[in-house]
Protein backbone atom coordinates (compact mmCIF):
# COMPACT_ATOMS: atom_id res chain seq x y z
CA UNK A 1 0.00 0.00 0.00
CA UNK A 2 1.27 3.39 -0.70
CA UNK A 3 0.11 6.80 -2.24
CA UNK A 4 2.37 9.64 -3.99
CA UNK A 5 1.96 12.80 -4.98
CA UNK A 6 3.10 14.65 -7.84
CA UNK A 7 2.78 18.55 -8.40
CA UNK A 8 3.72 19.24 -11.78
CA UNK A 9 1.68 22.25 -11.58
CA UNK A 10 2.05 23.72 -7.92
CA UNK A 11 0.05 26.50 -9.30
CA UNK A 12 -2.90 24.87 -10.65
CA UNK A 13 -5.03 24.40 -7.25
CA UNK A 14 -6.22 21.21 -8.39
CA UNK A 15 -5.54 17.66 -7.89
CA UNK A 16 -6.49 14.14 -10.28
CA UNK A 17 -6.50 11.51 -7.08
CA UNK A 18 -6.28 8.01 -9.68
CA UNK A 19 -7.30 4.51 -8.67
CA UNK A 20 -5.45 2.21 -11.49
CA UNK A 21 -7.17 -0.45 -12.67
CA UNK A 22 -6.20 -4.19 -11.54
CA UNK A 23 -6.03 -4.87 -8.68
CA UNK A 24 -3.08 -6.87 -8.73
CA UNK A 25 -0.46 -4.81 -8.91
CA UNK A 26 0.98 -1.12 -8.15
CA UNK A 27 1.49 1.61 -9.97
CA UNK A 28 5.28 3.31 -9.13
CA UNK A 29 5.45 6.63 -10.85
CA UNK A 30 3.41 8.04 -13.56
CA UNK A 31 4.82 5.99 -16.48
CA UNK A 32 3.60 2.91 -14.93
CA UNK A 33 -0.21 3.39 -16.87
CA UNK A 34 -1.17 5.11 -19.82
CA UNK A 35 -3.66 7.41 -17.76
CA UNK A 36 -1.21 9.20 -15.57
CA UNK A 37 1.09 9.11 -18.47
CA UNK A 38 -1.61 11.36 -20.29
CA UNK A 39 -1.85 13.35 -16.80
CA UNK A 40 1.92 13.78 -16.35
CA UNK A 41 1.98 15.24 -20.08
CA UNK A 42 -0.33 17.42 -19.90
CA UNK A 43 1.44 18.76 -16.11
CA UNK A 44 -1.11 17.97 -14.18
CA UNK A 45 -0.97 17.89 -10.76
CA UNK A 46 -1.80 13.57 -9.43
CA UNK A 47 -2.21 11.46 -6.71
CA UNK A 48 -1.84 7.93 -6.83
CA UNK A 49 -3.22 5.53 -4.17
CA UNK A 50 -2.37 1.92 -4.77
CA UNK A 51 -4.68 0.34 -2.25
CA UNK A 52 -4.35 -2.59 -0.69
CA UNK A 53 -6.44 -5.04 -2.10
CA UNK A 54 -7.98 -7.58 0.29
CA UNK A 55 -9.95 -10.84 -1.44
CA UNK A 56 -13.60 -12.08 -0.40
CA UNK A 57 -13.98 -8.62 1.30
CA UNK A 58 -16.49 -7.00 -1.19
CA UNK A 59 -13.35 -3.92 -1.42
CA UNK A 60 -14.51 -2.83 1.82
CA UNK A 61 -10.87 -2.64 3.20
CA UNK A 62 -9.75 -0.95 0.19
CA UNK A 63 -12.88 1.30 0.10
CA UNK A 64 -11.75 2.44 3.72
CA UNK A 65 -7.72 2.40 2.84
CA UNK A 66 -8.50 5.17 -0.26
CA UNK A 67 -10.93 7.01 2.20
CA UNK A 68 -8.71 7.33 4.55
CA UNK A 69 -5.78 8.51 1.98
CA UNK A 70 -8.31 11.05 0.72
CA UNK A 71 -9.41 12.51 4.02
CA UNK A 72 -5.28 12.94 4.79
CA UNK A 73 -4.88 14.64 1.06
CA UNK A 74 -7.97 17.06 2.09
CA UNK A 75 -6.03 18.02 5.09
CA UNK A 76 -2.51 18.34 3.99
CA UNK A 77 -3.83 20.34 0.49
CA UNK A 78 -6.39 22.38 1.47
CA UNK A 79 -6.48 24.98 -1.22
CA UNK A 80 -6.49 22.34 -3.88
CA UNK A 81 -9.66 21.17 -5.36
CA UNK A 82 -9.68 17.31 -5.31
CA UNK A 83 -11.31 15.39 -8.27
CA UNK A 84 -11.52 11.55 -8.48
CA UNK A 85 -10.27 9.29 -11.61
CA UNK A 86 -10.61 5.50 -11.67
CA UNK A 87 -10.58 2.98 -14.09
CA UNK A 88 -11.85 -0.50 -14.06
CA UNK A 89 -12.02 -2.01 -10.61
CA UNK A 90 -10.60 1.32 -9.73
CA UNK A 91 -13.84 2.86 -11.57
CA UNK A 92 -15.67 0.76 -8.66
CA UNK A 93 -14.02 2.16 -6.13
CA UNK A 94 -14.55 5.51 -7.16
CA UNK A 95 -18.06 5.15 -7.38
CA UNK A 96 -18.47 4.48 -4.23
CA UNK A 97 -17.72 8.07 -3.43
CA UNK A 98 -20.82 9.42 -4.87
CA UNK A 99 -22.50 9.76 -1.45
CA UNK A 100 -19.75 11.41 0.18
CA UNK A 101 -18.97 15.12 -0.42
CA UNK A 102 -15.18 14.60 -0.14
CA UNK A 103 -14.00 15.74 -3.84
CA UNK A 104 -15.72 18.13 -6.69
CA UNK A 105 -16.20 15.35 -9.49
CA UNK A 106 -15.72 11.65 -9.51
CA UNK A 107 -15.05 10.00 -13.21
CA UNK A 108 -14.97 6.15 -13.67
CA UNK A 109 -13.70 4.98 -16.43
CA UNK A 110 -14.72 1.55 -17.59
CA UNK A 111 -15.57 0.78 -13.92
CA UNK A 112 -18.37 -1.65 -13.21
CA UNK A 113 -20.82 -1.63 -10.57
CA UNK A 114 -20.67 -4.83 -8.30
CA UNK A 115 -17.76 -6.36 -6.60
CA UNK A 116 -20.21 -9.74 -7.32
CA UNK A 117 -19.89 -9.04 -11.28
Amino acid sequence: MSSSLYLNNPSELKIYIYLHGGPFFILENLNDDPFTQYFNKMLKNVFIINYPVVKRRGGVIDFQYVYQEIERLKIEKTNYELYLIGESYGGYLASLFSKYNLVEKIICISGFVSIKY
